[in-house]
Order: C-alpha cells, then sequence, then structure tokens
C-alpha cells in the first residue's frame, strides 16, 4: 500500500514510526475462529492516523481507511471500461475519488488518439435540502482565470448550468441501479465466499438486473404501455 500514496504523505511517516515500535505484546488470536486478523501494527498505524486527521469513531475510520484508496481508484476503474464502448466524453465521480493527479491523468489523451473524457465532482458536500436562493435561476459564474487552484477549476465545471444537468445524471443512470437490486430484487447480501466467487455471483445479479430491465422496457414499447416516469 506504500507505494500508492506519496513518499512525504502523513501515513508513510507514520508507517515508519510504527516499524520502529514494539508490539510483540499485541495478542493474536490463536482459537483459529473468525475472519483472519489483520497486522497488529497495520491497525495501530491506521489509529494513529485516524486521530492525528481528527478522525476517531470506529464507523469514520472505516470510512478514511476507503477514502485514501478510492482516490488511487480512479484511474483503474476508467481504464477498466469494456473497449465495446469507443469512446467517453465524461466521468461523473463522487468527491471521495477525487485527486489532482488522478483527474489529470484520466485526462490525457490515450496513446490511440481518441479524446480523453473531462472529470466531474462535486468537491464541497452539499446541503441536502435547497433553500430559495438555490432555486433562483443564476448566470453562470466567470471562468477561473489560469492561476487558479486545481479545486476551484473542479468547483467551476459543476457550477455552470451545463455541468449541473450533466453530473446530474450521475443520479439517474447509477444510484437507482443498486436501489432496485437491493430493494426490488432484495439482493443484499452474497452467498458465496472468495473474491473469485464473489464476483461470479455478482455478474449474475448485473445479468439479472439487465435483463430484467429490457423486459420491462420491451413490454412498454410493444404493448405501448404510459411508464410512470412519462
Amino acid at each position: 500500500m506504500r507505494e500508492r500514496v506519496p513518499e512525504n504523505h502523513l501515513s508513510q511517516f507514520i508507517l515508519d514510526a510504527v516499524d520502529e515500535m514494539d508490539t510483540g505484546g499485541a495478542k493474536v488470536n490463536h482459537r483459529g475462529s473468525g475472519s483472519e486478523q489483520y497486522p497488529p501494527a497495520m491497525l495501530l498505524s491506521l489509529l494513529i492516523y485516524s486521530y492525528s486527521s481528527g478522525v476517531f469513531s470506529s464507523r469514520s475510520i472505516e470510512r478514511v481507511s476507503q477514502a485514501a484508496n478510492d482516490k488511487q481508484e480512479l484511474v483503474d476503474n476508467v481504464r477498466a471500461i469494456d473497449p465495446v464502448i469507443q469512446s467517453v466524453g465524461s466521468v461523473l465521480i463522487d468527491s471521495g475519488f477525487v485527486s489532482e493527479a488522478a483527474v489529470k491523468e484520466v485526462e490525457e489523451a490515450g496513446e490511440d488518439g481518441r479524446g480523453a473524457p473531462e472529470v466531474l465532482a462535486v468537491i464541497k458536500r452539499e446541503r441536502h435540502h435547497r433553500s430559495v436562493a438555490d432555486l433562483e435561476k443564476k448566470d453562470d459564474p466567470p471562468p477561473p482565470g489560469e492561476d487558479a487552484s486545481f479545486s476551484e477549476k473542479m468547483a467551476h465545471r459543476v457550477a455552470t448550468k451545463e455541468g449541473r444537468a450533466r453530473y446530474k445524471q450521475r443520479q439517474q443512470t447509477i444510484e437507482p441501479v443498486f436501489g432496485i437490486i437491493k430493494e426490488a430484487i432484495g439482493f443484499r447480501r452474497f452467498s458465496l465466499r472468495g473474491q473469485g466467487k464473489v464476483a461470479l455471483e455478482w455478474t449474475l445479479v448485473c445479468v439479472a438486473y439487465n435483463l430484467r430491465r429490457l423486459h420491462r422496457l420491451t413490454t412498454i414499447k410493444t404493448q405501448n404501455i404510459t411508464p410512470a416516469w412519462a
């Protein structure tokens, strides 16, 4: 994991410090039951890093440990897009995936000469409830200058009318899928164990969802049914 964060990152410093500590007194489960235990030094490093970052609860620590990885996953996820999709115009991501290095790498044109996508993300957490001021029509803000920071340039992308409309598609194309899989289909936990078997089961779930969706759309088209969203 060290190679996934900069050499001067706080986490690297903490890992080096913990390596110098004697963690031999940590209790290890030798009963052979339960999940495989993480190395004591790794957990101690995580606790120290979390507390140094002002994160104290176990749930928040879990999110922190995932967030650092998410920022490294953007490039790999874009590269993993099926080749059958010949071009990608925009990549809509959660703020947890945003890092300047990853966004720049994604937006660089590939060796095949195809245009690179533009990354859209909400940098700051937005309020769930909109105010009257949010509903008022406003002119697009002026574009940031050349000396603007990375965060300012990213924020401007979704501050314009066009940018907001494009980013809003994330709710329409991604979020409902998981809601339907969990609520309508009722899939909430995997029945198999092991990464390979879980990946296979997830593929089965995706196929089931896609066929269910195609059947629904075909029925609407052939029977001239007016969909609820029309």
